[in-house]
């Protein structure tokens, strides 16, 4: 298996458009997996059973099974005021998150995903806007936001980073992408380190404001260290 990916990640090099459509399925991805990457230490779920997964609460219908998939058979679809709650993690004060995600619409700025700290309310949240642009807030109102707009109907891959700080030093930051590579700069990036925020997160939520038509989202994971490449 090692050969064989190996093999791919050199074809990938020489063959650009070859290498994405690989990463896109999944099968680069996992390869690259099998040379090293760590799996995500505090959470992760692939909604691949179609089921509701041990573990998760709702609010609404949220749509276990999901198609077309955004990577394997099934994906989480959330819509008209449904919420889907992970399993409770080990508190964390310093986490990454990283996602798949596809939207149809957004006709206001909306709520979309939430870090939760341990009462169960969020500490940050994670909004789009009409015109596709993204924003991660505390409860303070500071917010970190590319000014890049994400496109409907297209896959993206999102990155946050939350360490809660004292009162008026924590950091939070966005990134996105079309290709499973975490960007550090630019139009699709943004940080900032003066939140409010000071709880540690225990727990993810997947948010379908009835302003958005359908939201999708995959391969949610949470972790204590940086998955720049998903996992």
């Amino acid at each position: 298996m090692k050969t064989l990916t190996l093999t791919l990640l050199l074809c990938g090099l020489a063959l650009p458009a070859f290498s994405q459509a690989f990463f896109n399925t999944g099968v680069l991805q996992s390869g690259v997996m099998s040379l090293g990457l760590p799996a995500p230490d505090l959470f992760s779920e692939n909604f691949d059973v179609g089921t509701q997964p041990s573990g998760w609460d709702n609010v609404g219908s949220p749509t276990w099974n999901y198609t077309p998939a955004l990577l394997g058979n099934y994906s989480l679809g959330v819509t008209n005021g449904a919420y889907a709650y992970s399993p409770a993690f080990s508190a964390a004060s310093s986490i990454h998150v990283f996602s798949y995600f596809w939207y149809t619409n957004s006709t206001a700025f909306v709520p979309i995903l939430y870090l939760n700290k341990a009462a169960g309310s969020s500490e940050v949240t994670l909004f789009i806007d009409g015109s596709g642009k993204i924003y991660l807030y505390d409860n303070g109102s500071h917010n970190a936001s590319p000014s890049g707009t994400v496109s409907q109907n297209t896959l993206v891959y999102i990155w946050l980073y939350y360490a809660a700080g004292t009162g008026a030093n924590g950091t939070l930051t966005i990134s996105w992408s079309n290709s499973l590579s975490e960007p550090t700069s630019g139009a699709n990036y943004a940080t900032i380190s003066t939140s409010s925020a000071v709880n540690a997160i225990t727990r993810i939520e997947c948010g379908g404001s009835a302003s958005v038509a359908h939201l999708a989202w995959d391969h949610l994971a949470a972790a204590t260290f940086t998955m720049p490449h998903g996992w």
